[in-house]
C-alpha cells in the first residue's frame, strides 16, 4: 500500500514555501532557520502518512496469518498474542506523534505570513484565540477554532494518553463478519480526556484505531491543503515551485561514513552487553 506524497496531495505547498522566504539571504541565518521551520510541515504530514500506510499493511498480515483462507462453518473470534496487537499499537503512537506535530507545524505558516509571534502549539494558540485574535484575519481564526473543536483537541487527548498514561489501543481480536468478511476489533478509548486510566472505555461506543486514523489524516491534509491556499498570495501561479534545499551540514570529499549497520550485528552488540551485566 503505497498513500499519495505530501506534494502531490498539496502541490501549491512548495510554492508557499518559496514565497515565505524569498525576501531572505539564502547565505543568511535567517533563511536557515525559516527553511528548517518551514520543513515540519510536509515532513510531519509524510510521517503520519507512513504510520498510517504501515498500520493498514500490519492489520492485513495479521488477519491473513490468523485466518483460514476458508470460512468456518462456527464464527470464531481470535485473540493474537500481545506482542502482535503491539505492532499495531506502535504505528497508532505513531501516527498520533506525527498528527500533534503536523497541528503544530501549521503555525509558522502563520507567524511569517502575517508577521507576527504566535504561541507555538495549537493548544495554546486555540486557547488564546477564545479571548483576542492575535492579529490574525477572522476566516483563520473561525477555521482554527473549528478544526481544533472538531478534530484537533479530541487528537492531542489521545496522543497526551498515549504519552503518559496508558497503553491507547484495545486488544485486537480477529474474525470473520457474519457474511465471511476478514475483520479486526481494534479499538481506542471512547473517552480519551479522562484522567485516570482505569476509567478508560474502549466500547459503547466503538472507536475503530483503523477509521480514526484514516478519518485525522485526511482532515490534516484536507486543512493543511486549505491553509496554503489561503496563505498563498493572490494571482500566483501554483504550479512555479521553488525552493531551495538546504542541507544540515556539507559533506566534503574526506567524510567519513559509518559502516552499514545489520540486524545481525546489531544483535550480537546488544548480547554482549547484556552479558557485561551479568544477566545472561
Amino acid at each position: 500500500m503505497a498513500l499519495p506524497s505530501v506534494y502531490s496531495l498539496i502541490p501549491h505547498l512548495p510554492v508557499l514555501r518559496h514565497q515565505l522566504t524569498r525576501s531572505l539571504d539564502f547565505r543568511g541565518d535567517a533563511f536557515r532557520n525559516a527553511h528548517f521551520q518551514l520543513e515540519l510541515l510536509p515532513y510531519c504530514l509524510g510521517a503520519a502518512s507512513a504510520a498510517l500506510e504501515t498500520l493498514i499493511s500490519e492489520i492485513q498480515t495479521i488477519v491473513s496469518e490468523n485466518l483460514s483462507s476458508e470460512p468456518p462453518e462456527t464464527q470464531a473470534i481470535i485473540l493474537p498474542k500481545p506482542e502482535v496487537t503491539a505492532r499495531l499499537s506502535y504505528q497508532v503512537d505513531h501516527f498520533l506523534d506525527a498528527a500533534r506535530r503536523t497541528q503544530n507545524a501549521w503555525i509558522p505558516y502563520l507567524s511569517r505570513r502575517f508577521n507576527l509571534s504566535l504561541p507555538i502549539s495549537l493548544s495554546a494558540l486555540t486557547n488564546r484565540l477564545e479571548s483576542r485574535d492575535l492579529g490574525l484575519p477572522e476566516e483563520i481564526r473561525r477555521a482554527l477554532t473549528e478544526y481544533w473543536e472538531r478534530h484537533g483537541k479530541r487528537l492531542k487527548d489521545y496522543r497526551d494518553l498515549s504519552q503518559h498514561h496508558a497503553l491507547v489501543l484495545s486488544e485486537a481480536r480477529v474474525f470473520r463478519a457474519a457474511d465471511g468478511t476478514p475483520s479486526i476489533w481494534l479499538t481506542l478509548p471512547h473517552n480519551p480526556e479522562v484522567k485516570s486510566s482505569s476509567q478508560l472505555s474502549f466500547e459503547n461506543p466503538n472507536v475503530h484505531a483503523s477509521s480514526y486514523v484514516r478519518e485525522q489524516y485526511c482532515e490534516l491534509v484536507a486543512f493543511s491543503y486549505w491553509l496554503c491556499e489561503v496563505l498563498i498570495e493572490e494571482s500566483t501561479d501554483r504550479t512555479k515551485a521553488s525552493f531551495a534545499r538546504v542541507p544540515r551540514t556539507w559533506i566534503g570529499p574526506s567524510v567519513q561514513g559509518h559502516p552499514m549497520p545489520t540486524e545481525s550485528s546489531v544483535a550480537q552488540e546488544l548480547n554482549e552487553r547484556i552479558a557485561t551485566l551479568g544477566l545472561s
